[in-house]
């Protein structure tokens, strides 16, 4: 027996609806049926609504796989901004580890709230410091640093 095809029925041009008769498993009849009566609506309709939504499910799944790439990607660039702002953070505590350390804060707690004016080595210049921090300190003591040659 030769197949035909649905437009070897002019099927496009019916005005009526046509029976479409399938095979499939005992357990997909009874899930049909189960979800058709709980519709209020027969098996044909529910197979026909089937079909018709699945074009249109079709087309939102393609809209949604092109916005999960697009999200995707913009993970990946995040996660790499975060990695490099990661590295610049730790670069920061590293240099800032100078401000905990404790013979630093002993100074700092003798001198806290105190106003000095150093004189550089060579006279030429003077600094007015007020110790509100341990920077404070160490500011004080570059600007009073005499360097031997």
């Amino acid at each position: 027996m030769e197949k035909r095809y649905v437009n070897d029925y002019g099927v496009e041009s019916q005005p009526n609806k046509i029976v479409l008769g399938i095979r499939c498993r005992p357990d997909l009849v009874s899930q049909i049926d189960t979800r058709a009566e709980h519709l209020g609506i027969s098996r044909s309709a529910y197979a026909e609504t089937l079909l018709i939504t699945s074009e249109a499910n079709r087309s939102k799944v393609e809209t949604l796989e092109v916005e999960l790439s697009r999200v995707k990607r913009d993970l990946l660039r995040a996660n790499s901004e975060n990695a490099k702002l990661e590295a610049q953070i730790s670069e920061q505590h590293s240099k800032l580890e100078i401000f905990d350390e404790p013979r630093l804060l002993a100074l700092f707690d003798k001198l806290k709230g105190s106003i000095d004016v150093i004189k550089s080595p060579d006279n030429e210049s003077s600094l007015t410091v007020t110790y509100n921090s341990p920077q404070d300190v160490v500011m004080a003591m570059i600007y009073s640093f005499k360097i031997k040659r």
